[in-house]
């Protein structure tokens, strides 16, 4: 069973330095290191930062993630749509 550990910090603030290309290739190798194996659930808010980080996770594991869109209650008017359409791609559950 893989650890829950928090990533170290040290590792996300040297790859938070690299080039995009580089930086995109480096988280998928630290969270294909840290799921080790195991699946994943990605939790998805709408924002840029949910969405980005799933993607990311679905790049390091493929079928092995499974996004859920958690609706927080905080989203502009009319933004939920608009993330459900970009989530398309990557099977995004609704927490309806």
């Amino acid at each position: 069973m893989s650890s829950t550990q928090p990533y170290d910090d040290e590792e996300l603030l040297k790859a938070s330095a690299l080039p995009p290309s580089k930086l995109v290739e480096e988280l998928t190798r630290l969270v294909r290191q840290k799921a080790d194996g195991e699946s994943v659930l990605a939790a998805v808010s709408g924002g840029i930062d949910s969405m980005v980080a799933a993607l990311v996770t679905i790049r390091a594991l493929g079928e092995r993630v499974h996004p859920v869109f958690i609706d927080t209650g905080f989203m502009r008017k009319g933004r939920r749509g608009r993330s459900n359409r970009a989530s398309t791609s990557f099977r995004l559950v609704s927490s309806e």
